[in-house]
């Protein structure tokens, strides 16, 4: 009788420890399971990071290549090209601009070929998309221009640059063909496929991003180059050392032995393959600083400055 009693307070006396040690078990999966929560968290994070990196640098990549190409448009310096051309879509051309008017905005998917970019997407894998201001298509196109578009508020824009980002509950994307093309409320948030002149980024409502060109950043290249025409070629394609200076302010001082005292477009010798698009840009209709200094002839644009440095025999420095 006593062993039985013995037996029996031992086996409850071990219920504690047996509790405790479920416990232990119970505790140790709850902090894996939390571990594992947070590491997935932790994944996802750097995974969204990644790709907010990689579409920032898209859309800065994109819009480096929008400059470059307006600034090296021989025939019009300044002129930004429209969007894709939908005829293309599925042939090899993918990607090259379209043709449209100058006085519209016009929106549709970035014209990547055109800017000799690969075809250029976010993180998400989906194509950017452009947007084009009215009035950058045709002269005069110059630092008094006007953008008319806006993004975030922030006006004076000539183009701007989207990444759509996933697409939203409501948008549906089909695979885009010349015969339907991509619809811009597929792809963008509701109010930037509204038709209108604003546009926006909301994180809280869509998942746009987007970057824009303004006027400033689209001419001052060109205001260089209109500066670097008025002082004229360092070199005309002659041999080095043999011929003057054929054009410009280089020009000038080769056949007077001194710049001249005020800036006079008549007195100078433009390169006639530039002087067309300087004219009918409106260049010479904008205040063009210019002083003479102890060392050769000083030209300003705005910010823009250039100092031209006597010169008799080409390449001039």
């Amino acid at each position: 009788m006593s062993s039985r009693r013995e037996r029996s307070v031992r086996a409850g006396a071990s219920l504690p420890g047996r509790q405790g040690g479920y416990i232990l078990v119970l505790l140790s999966l709850l902090t894996v399971g939390l571990i594992l929560g947070l590491m997935q968290t932790l994944s996802g994070t750097r995974s969204r990071a990644a790709q907010d990196a990689r579409t920032m640098q898209a859309l800065q990549e994109a819009k480096e290549a929008l400059i470059a190409s307006a600034l090296t448009t021989d025939s019009l310096p300044g002129r930004l090209p429209c969007p894709e051309d939908i005829s293309r879509i599925g042939l090899s051309t993918e990607g090259s601009a379209g043709s449209c008017t100058n006085a519209d905005m016009h929106i549709g998917r970035l014209p990547w070929r055109t800017l000799t970019l690969p075809q250029q997407a976010d993180g998400t894998g989906e194509q950017l998309w452009y947007v084009l201001a009215p009035n950058f298509r045709q002269a005069p196109i110059n630092s008094a221009s006007v953008g008319k578009l806006t993004l975030n508020g922030q006006g004076n824009l000539a183009a701007i640059i989207i990444a759509p980002g996933p697409p939203l509950a409501n948008q549906g994307r089909p695979i885009p063909t010349a015969a339907a093309p991509p619809l811009a409320s597929d792809y963008l948030d509701g109010g930037n496929a509204d038709g209108d002149l604003a546009f926006f980024t909301n994180p809280v409502d869509g998942n746009d991003r987007a970057i824009g060109v303004s006027v400033a950043e689209l001419t001052a290249p060109v205001a260089r180059r209109v500066l670097a025409e008025i002082a004229g070629p360092n070199v005309n394609g002659q041999t080095p050392g043999t011929e003057p200076p054929r054009y410009g302010l280089r020009h000038y001082y080769a056949q007077t032995g001194n710049f001249p005292a005020q800036l006079d477009p008549g007195s100078l010798s433009i390169d006639p393959a530039a002087s067309g698009w300087i004219n009918s840009n409106g260049w010479w209709s904008l205040p063009v600083g210019y002083a003479r200094t102890s060392n050769g002839a000083l030209l300003m644009f705005g910010p823009q400055t250039l100092l031209v440095k006597p010169c008799t025999l080409q390449p001039c420095p």
